[in-house]
């Protein structure tokens, strides 16, 4: 069977509040939308009609508001994280990108949360798997690791094309007349 990825969806996980993970972003999820026609979850563009606002201005708000509101910041991002986490419910799986030198928080828990649900999880990891944060080696296995998006997308083109089994069991591929 081919085009085993047509249809499925994908959430991007990665940096927001200590860098910039927009780009990245929009490059993967064209990148496999038009090879592949996978639908990707953006957190700078949530899917929902009810979604809650995670943008730049947003952050830099809140960044203001922890100063002197936690309890207004804690509502907003209470939702953020509900929103986000759905995103991981709803994904087929995740591809994440790491930067050691950036912290992230919500990252750790989307792929705590992903792990859990057992989704195959590819994490591409800025200067090389050789630097992937320890605790993430722990919690993972091996083949989750990634030198670079390339090396993640010809992973997905030879399970796409269904030329060689996955190291990650954990494909649930639904039927198309499902997708």
């Amino acid at each position: 069977m081919k085009n085993l990825l047509k249809r499925t969806r994908c959430y991007l996980v990665g940096h927001m509040e200590y860098g910039d993970g927009s780009e990245w972003r929009k490059s993967v999820s064209q990148y496999l939308s038009n090879k592949f026609e996978v639908i990707c979850f953006d957190p700078y563009e949530k899917p929902f009609k009810n979604d809650v606002k995670e943008d730049k201005e947003t952050q830099e708000n809140l960044k203001k508001d922890r100063k002197t509101d936690l309890q207004k910041v804690h509502k907003h991002m209470k939702e953020v994280v509900a929103f986000d986490l759905a995103m991981v419910d709803r994904s087929d799986f995740i591809i994440c990108y790491i930067d050691p030198s950036i912290p992230t928080y919500g990252t750790v828990h989307e792929i705590v949360v992903a792990n859990l649900a057992k989704k195959p999880i590819f994490v591409c990891v800025n200067s090389g798997v050789e630097n992937t944060p320890l605790w993430l080696l722990g919690l993972l296995r091996p083949y989750c690791f990634f030198n670079s998006f390339e090396e993640i997308f010809a992973e997905l083109e030879s399970i796409d094309q269904n030329n060689k089994e996955s190291e990650q069991k954990r494909w649930k591929f639904l039927k198309n007349s499902y997708r």
